[in-house]
């Protein structure tokens, strides 16, 4: 896999999980999914992807673990999803649309320390960074993007604060993956 869009939200800067991201930076983070479509069962394979949206990815993946609090699927890549209602069990394939993004912080705070997890945090270049520039709708208390008027523009960095008055989402490209090894616990590792 040479390059993969990766979506951030303004908020998992704000609490602190990252400091604002640079085109021309290294970064290192775990990767999240979420389903933007219904998963398929699908017989064992080979892995894709291709690309589907701007964050999104049709997959043929297979869910090399589950426990109760998570689950962790490859499709070239190892991606997690915190939740205990996940469909399929460790060795199942499905395909599906899947979007992705950095690790707000659950793989990176405790569910790495899951008995029998995989290692899953990648060192990424960022190339570019697209700022959604979407129009908002808002329907009473609600408010939502119209995704009939999807846009972005390049940015050379992210500011969370104030990007879209604190709102700002981001679509990261990324290049120059390279898994990252696991730390040894009780020994320092430097940045």
């Amino acid at each position: 896999m040479e390059s993969i869009n990766v979506n951030l939200d303004s908020w998992i800067i704000q609490d602190g999980n990252y400091e604002d991201f640079i085109v021309g930076q290294e970064a290192t983070f775990a990767l999240e999914f979420y389903p933007h479509s219904e998963l398929k069962r699908s017989k064992p394979g080979e892995r894709a992807f291709v690309s589907a949206g701007p964050s999104e990815y049709q997959v043929v993946a297979e869910v090399i673990y589950r426990s109760p609090k998570a689950v962790v699927v490859d499709f070239g890549l190892m991606v997690y999803r915190e939740t205990e209602n996940f469909e399929y069990a460790e060795r199942d394939w499905f395909d599906g649309k899947l979007n992705i993004g950095i690790d707000p912080f659950f793989y990176s705070s405790y569910l790495k320390d899951e008995p029998g997890i995989p290692w899953i945090k990648y060192k990424f270049r960022i190339d570019e960074i697209l700022l959604d520039t979407t129009p908002w709708i808002q329907d009473g208390r609600m408010q939502y993007r119209d995704e009939s008027r999807i846009s972005f523009r390049s940015v050379s960095k992210t500011n969370a604060w104030e990007d879209d008055n604190g709102n700002g989402s981001y679509i990261l490209k990324c290049s120059g993956i390279q898994q990252t090894m696991r730390p040894e616990k009780g020994k320092f590792r430097g940045p």
